[in-house]
């Protein structure tokens, strides 16, 4: 039989001696992957944040453009607003200043609209990842035509990442991350 009065629970100090060292580095290493943790989650959710502006003023946009058409139905039912590119077409456009034509006001809010668009979206670089179009459920957009005012768009998270070989190109992969939102409205 064992002398349970002869068992001692106490701990000298020589025993003990590095034992709190080892519990703080512990302590250390917890911590320390807990507040990168921490870091990674704002990281994330300022990513997210950012996507939500992107897409609450591609929304924005295309409202705006539809209002716009509403305002110029005559420029609507004349397929003025059209463009499979906006962007090409915005090129081509001479500003009407006074006695416009539908056509050429047409032409004034594609100018407005875009210089908007690239300005909101931060497409002015060089890569100009932004793409808008207008198109028409029927060729001649009469009464009740669908408008549908296409918006896409690459975020910049995703234009950061660049092929190592020639960091002025965005690499093949990352190429495939566009976002984008469509607008559909009866004119």
């Amino acid at each position: 039989m064992i002398d349970m009065k002869k068992i001692s629970t106490r701990v000298t100090p020589k025993q003990q001696k590095g034992f709190t060292l080892i519990e703080v580095l512990v302590s250390f290493v917890i911590l320390t992957v807990g507040l990168l943790g921490v870091a990674g989650l704002q990281m994330t959710g300022m990513k997210s944040v950012q996507g939500s502006v992107y897409r609450f003023e591609a929304t924005r946009l295309a409202e705006e453009l539809t209002d716009r058409m509403r305002a110029n139905i005559q420029g609507v039912r004349g397929g003025d607003y059209i463009s499979t590119d906006v962007k090409t077409a915005v090129a081509s456009i001479t500003v009407c200043t006074s006695n416009c034509t539908p056509a050429q006001l047409a032409g004034n809010d594609f100018v407005a609209w875009y210089g908007e668009l690239e300005r909101v979206l931060q497409i002015a670089d060089s890569e100009s990842t932004a793409k808008a179009s207008v198109s028409c459920s029927d060729a001649a957009c009469n009464q009740d035509a669908i408008i549908t005012v296409s918006i896409s768009w690459r975020e910049r998270a995703d234009l950061e990442e660049r092929d190592a070989t020639n960091p002025t190109t965005i690499a093949a992969a990352d190429q495939t991350t566009v976002k984008s939102f469509s607008l559909n409205s009866v004119f």
